[in-house]
């Protein structure tokens, strides 16, 4: 929510946990149903067992930025150092 009292943000990083498995989308489908969209959504940079980063909890409020000049999303998940989230269709949204 600070954000917006930010007006000089210039640079934004970001580290969520996207392809954790507590984090996964739909969990309570059956293991059937999950096997079936896992490979129809596998070359897909919004895959299906990863985390849907347009519904993040207070996501609305990086939507709102103006004059952001970089905004990097790292995977926490993958482990050490700095991995880009796979959804880059996310990132190029929150982007524009």
């Amino acid at each position: 929510m600070c954000f917006g009292d930010m007006p000089r943000l210039q640079h934004l990083t970001l580290h969520i946990e996207e392809s954790s498995l507590p984090y996964i989308r739909r969990s309570h489908e059956s293991i059937i149903k999950m096997r079936n969209s896992w490979v129809l959504t596998a070359g897909q940079p919004n895959h299906r067992m990863t985390r849907s980063l347009r519904t993040i909890q207070g996501i609305d409020y990086i939507y709102q930025l103006r004059g952001l000049k970089t905004l990097k999303v790292y995977d926490l998940a993958k482990g050490s150092g700095r991995h880009p989230v796979r959804d880059w269709t996310a990132v190029r949204d929150l982007e524009r």
